[in-house]
């Protein structure tokens, strides 16, 4: 079964293949997934806990991420059992990584899922609304974390916005601040004529 989805992150492309890279903070904004432990390079073991229709599951194995071919591809394979419904699950999981505007990232992911046992006999519809909720989930996770991340003290910032909307501010202010003086020499305070006569002490007019 192919399951496809794309979503887009707050974020350079190569700062969220570095994001991808760290296993702890992508662990951490998948819905369901725990215990995660690494075995080997790029060689990890960890638990997804996931409920398809009125059954729950907890599919514990093991996931080999290659990013040979970062930052523009990750690939990970995966596969898991449940005990308690004696479900298999197998995956092969893509990630394109895209870069929109030099601030934002489009990734496009791919699933190949095989299940057997019990949670095989929910049809693909439960599936994929399944796997499309942890897919929105994971994304709003992960950009609240790469938010997080430019925050930190000591971290490079965000380059600043070039959008047309940040440059439209600047030139809104421009006009304001080029309005407000025009009005100032406009309606400002001025001296009557009539006041420039010569002051009692002989001194400068005023």
């Amino acid at each position: 079964m192919l399951i496809e989805q794309r979503f887009t992150l707050d974020a350079p492309r190569d700062e969220v293949a570095k994001f991808f890279l760290d296993i702890d903070r992508v662990a951490g904004c998948i819905p369901g997934v725990e215990g995660v432990e690494e075995v080997g390079p790029h060689q990890y073991t960890a638990v997804l806990a996931i409920r398809l229709g009125p059954i729950r599951a907890a599919f514990a194995g093991a996931l080999e991420l290659d990013d040979r071919e970062a930052p523009g591809r990750f690939v990970a394979t995966g596969e898991g059992r449940d005990k308690a419904t004696g479900s298999l699950a197998k995956v092969t999981f893509t990630a394109d990584l895209e870069d929109v505007s030099g601030l934002q990232t489009e990734v496009a992911a791919v699933a190949d899922l095989s299940l057997r046992g019990r949670m095989a006999q929910f049809g693909t519809g439960v599936v994929r609304a399944a796997a499309g909720e942890i897919v929105r989930e994971f994304a709003a996770r992960a950009n609240d974390a790469l938010d997080q991340r430019s925050e930190v003290p000591g971290t490079a910032a965000a380059p600043a916005p070039t959008s047309s909307r940040g440059l439209l501010r600047v030139v809104g202010r421009g006009l304001v601040d080029s309005l407000l003086r025009t009005l100032r020499g406009w309606f400002g305070p001025r001296r009557d004529p009539a006041d420039r006569r010569e002051p009692a002490d002989g001194g400068a007019p005023r």
